[in-house]
């Protein structure tokens, strides 16, 4: 698909930013899904198609004109990146030593295992690197994740974060110190729930009924307000969140919604993913607290 036709279709200008290109795309995809055209499903199901294969075009035309993963801060082009609360990772060419940033514990240079120094920022880069591919081309839309070239976007993601998990897993057979060990739990623990939460997904189903409704309105809400937890703790503003995105107030809610869930929807479909998302906001939790 030409790049214009691809704009056309999303009703976009091509100068503009991932935010305006999300939003245009979520208000396409109310007017076109099958869920909301019963009586024309094969018209639907070709909109769809034209306009998932429209998104994959912008996405990537959006992505050539950036250089840099954003991690931690505003799109720059620097050596070092942060990750959630200040952590200080390297950019490939030039990584800091990882105890730059990492200073609590009253621990010193001799007491830190220079092995695990060697490696753990690049594993957790890696890590970082998975999740901007995720969000980047909107992958948390689970409309978007069998669709073309998107299909092999998210399929490439998921196996970046498996393939940086294990290399962290790895360093747990090393001596750490005790601030050592946390590092890598942290780490470590979030891409597992992470990787589990995004391996999953249930597409919402107007027709199963009130029940199902009910519980997806909770389970989707927690679900957005942790997106943007997760994209404002690495990314801080490069993706399009609300400023209270990492408040106290705010994961609480995403929580007690996923808790509504497991409590009051037990049959429902979105009883297991809840459960998964909860284990993600207690790693995400855990890590910002680093």
């Amino acid at each position: 698909m030409e790049l214009h036709s691809a704009f056309h279709i999303l009703g976009v200008k091509p100068d503009c930013d991932s935010g305006e290109l999300s939003k245009a795309f979520r208000t396409a995809v109310k007017q076109y899904h099958p869920d909301f055209n019963a009586e024309r499903l094969e018209w639907s199901h070709e909109m769809m198609t034209r306009l998932n294969s429209a998104y994959a075009v912008a996405v990537e035309h959006l992505r050539s004109r950036e250089t840099v993963i954003p991690a931690g801060g505003a799109f720059r082009d620097r050596k070092a990146t942060q990750g959630p609360n200040g952590h200080s990772h390297a950019q490939k060419n030039s990584r800091p030593h990882p105890t730059q940033a990492h200073t609590t514990f009253s621990e010193t240079h001799a007491e830190r295992n220079p092995q695990f120094d060697s490696y753990f920022a690049g594993y957790c880069d890696e890590v970082i690197e998975a999740l901007y591919l995720y969000y980047q081309y909107g992958l948390d839309n689970l409309h978007l994740r069998n669709e073309g070239n998107l299909r092999l976007r998210y399929r490439t993601a998921l196996k970046k974060l498996l393939k940086a998990s294990e290399k962290l897993s790895h360093l747990e057979a090393l001596e750490l110190s005790p601030r050592e060990k946390l590092e890598l739990e942290g780490y470590l623990r979030f891409s597992i729930a992470f990787l589990r939460c995004a391996k999953g997904g249930v597409v919402f189903m107007p027709s199963l009924g009130n029940y199902e409704t009910k519980a997806h309105r909770h389970y989707d809400h927690a679900a957005r307000i942790l997106d943007n937890a997760v994209k404002r703790a690495f990314f801080d503003n490069h993706f399009p969140t609300p400023s209270n995105a990492l408040s106290q107030e705010t994961l609480s809610l995403c929580e007690q919604e996923l808790l509504i869930v497991r409590g009051g929807y037990a049959e429902s479909r979105y009883y297991d993913d809840a459960g998964y998302k909860l284990r993600l906001v207690e790693r995400l939790a855990f890590l910002l607290k680093l």
